[in-house]
């Protein structure tokens, strides 16, 4: 086993399964205790196994504690923390009795709670959330890129002003300012040629929280982050710092928005996991995935339109299994230009897929009157987008208009071709609605804003 760098004499809860002798288990055992490193404080047995000893035969004496009949792994697990109160646990099981989805399992249900979890050949540490927030907070993270969590903060955050409750957001991203930068939402417009400034000064003009800036109209706190750690914590970032900037500006609620996978490492009231239907769904049995889970109070799935319904079906039949009665909402995102494009000829730009991308070139066309002569989903890819863009305007009767989201090059590629050419820009915002008749996706935001608050006032 690997050696690590512990406190001596640390209360250990030893998972086994029943493949091993009793004596095999016992000189394991007196192996972790040889340079009092470890001091187990009990084993817990799981699953079945034609080994696992009688009572008066186990391998440590009565701090041993057995799957009761119907129980499952993690309600063993908890109940053997719960039992013997330990400061870690070392995972001592092995296949084919416990396999790997089911370690990934105990692993996230251990980190989730608090524990580290180690074994022969790997050491698991849970993730440090710092609890510093002085406001109600409400943190919203994905399991993806491009998922809709800055949709769904900029929406979150525009209805909680509309009913009075001031939110300050705290974004973080690769390319997020290497300091926390304030914009006051509410203050001040962000317009096409400022944001070319921003890019043309060597700043990412497309980070989080200029768009929820635009969008919502709100103050907004950028942050940069670097890596991941194995649950989605960075491994580095200035959140911390910005957090603690929030603090000082008038707000009612703080609402922090990941960034990819990763999480912000700060200790939320409430916290909303947004996962894409087009998910595989080993990606959410594994650590990262079973531990953002565990993280949530409640899930919306995003990108129906471009999901088999089987996947689909297979990613909430997990989730209610894992999880129970938690609220799970399906969402649309709906394209609502930032300005006025009726009658205009448009070429539209985005990230999302071309299936996607038809679809709201549609819905746009009905809903406002407008003239889409092209379109390209190749905001993500600066040469193929450059591409689209000269074809467009080599064209009859070319764009007069760029109509695009405020991510990847929109900027410095989109929007600064288009101003060179004298031509107007018009950002567009993807506003999240429940896939439904009625849309209750407002009332459910509220709700759980409100129970941030109601969390926070009763801590």
């Amino acid at each position: 086993m690997i050696k690590l760098q512990l406190p001596p004499n640390l209360r250990t809860l030893i998972l086994v399964d029943g493949s091993y002798r009793p004596d095999t288990i016992r000189g394991a055992l007196e192996s972790l205790t040889v340079d009092e490193q470890y001091l187990i404080s009990g084993l817990v047995y799981l699953g079945e196994g034609d080994l696992i000893p009688q009572p008066g035969e186990e391998p440590w004496g009565n701090l041993t504690l057995y799957p009761q009949e119907g129980e499952s792994l993690i309600e063993v697990l908890e109940r053997g923390l719960t039992t013997f109160n330990p400061q870690i646990v070392v995972d001592l099981t092995s296949r084919p009795k416990i396999d790997w989805r089911s370690r990934m399992m105990l692993a996230s249900r251990a980190l989730f709670l608090g524990f580290p979890f180690v074994g022969s050949d790997f050491a698991l540490y849970p993730p440090q959330l710092e609890q510093i927030s002085q406001k109600p907070s409400l943190s919203i993270i994905a399991l993806g890129k491009r998922a809709g969590k800055t949709a769904l903060t900029a929406h979150t955050a525009r209805l909680l002003k509309e009913e009075g409750i001031n939110p300050v957001v705290i974004t973080m991203s690769r390319g997020g300012p290497s300091f926390p930068e304030i914009f006051f939402g509410a203050e001040e417009m962000l317009t096409p040629h400022m944001l070319l400034q921003i890019a043309e000064s060597g700043r990412h003009a497309c980070a989080d929280y200029l768009e929820n800036a635009l969008f919502s109209q709100v103050t907004t706190i950028g942050c940069r982050r670097a890596g991941e750690g194995i649950c989605g914590v960075p491994f580095k970032s200035i959140v911390v710092d910005g957090a603690l900037q929030a603090n000082d500006l008038p707000a009612d609620i703080l609402i922090f928005e990941g960034s990819g996978i990763s999480i912000p490492p700060i200790k939320c009231d409430r916290t909303i996991l947004i996962l894409p239907a087009t998910l595989p769904l080993r990606e959410l049995e594994d650590i990262c995935g079973l531990y953002h889970l565990w993280s949530a109070d409640m899930v919306f799935i995003t990108h129906l339109q471009s999901a088999r319904p089987k996947n689909l079906r297979t990613l909430i039949n997990f989730i209610r299994k894992l999880l129970g009665e938690i609220h799970i909402m399906k969402l649309e995102l709906e394209p609502h230009p930032f300005g006025d494009i009726k009658s205009k000829p448009i070429f539209l730009a985005s990230t999302a897929p071309q299936e996607v991308l038809s679809s709201h070139k549609n819905l746009l066309k009905e809903k406002y009157k407008c003239k889409i002569v092209a379109t390209s989903s190749h905001l993500s890819d600066q040469e193929a987008l450059i591409k689209d863009i000269e074809e467009a305007l080599g064209l009859p009767h070319p764009p007069q208009v760029l109509l695009t989201e405020l991510k990847a090059h929109a900027v410095d590629t989109a929007t600064r071709i288009f101003l060179e050419a004298d031509r107007e820009v018009v950002y567009l915002d993807n506003r999240p609605r429940q896939a439904a008749k009625v849309d209750r996706l407002p009332k459910t935001l509220l709700e759980i804003a409100k129970q941030a608050i109601d969390s926070f006032s009763g801590r």
